[in-house]
């Protein structure tokens, strides 16, 4: 419990995902899509706290091994009375053999995924 005026954040990650990773990813209309991460939640115990300066970092293990050259970090959002992955307010920082850090701007439910390879 936070003390008067000062803000407390919390850190939920997901173990039984299945559910979530069913939700499209429809930024650009892109669908062809995986997740490559865990999916974790980070809450704040002041509700205003929705857009954050300065941006969190997240460093996400990569739960599947990836040669994808596209990644994005992507953040659930509610548009249009439907959920969808959006990468607004995410970005990638780094990308090496074991993990991905992303950086947002604002607190949420967030992720990883990668572009699969067209099957044309």
């Amino acid at each position: 419990v936070a003390a008067s005026g000062e803000t407390s954040f919390a850190f939920i990650t997901y173990n039984e995902t299945h559910g979530i990773r069913n939700i499209l990813y429809q930024a650009n209309n892109q669908v062809n899509l995986a997740l490559v991460s865990n999916i974790a939640t980070v809450v704040s115990t002041n509700m205003s706290e929705c857009h954050i300066s300065p941006s969190i970092n997240l460093t996400f293990p990569q739960i599947k091994n990836t040669k994808a050259t596209e990644v994005f970090c992507v953040r659930l959002s509610v548009k249009d009375c439907r959920t969808i992955w959006t990468e607004d307010g995410c970005e990638v920082l780094k990308v090496d053999a074991n993990a991905i850090t992303c950086s947002c701007n604002r607190l949420s439910t967030f992720t990883v995924l990668e572009r699969l390879k067209s099957t044309e």
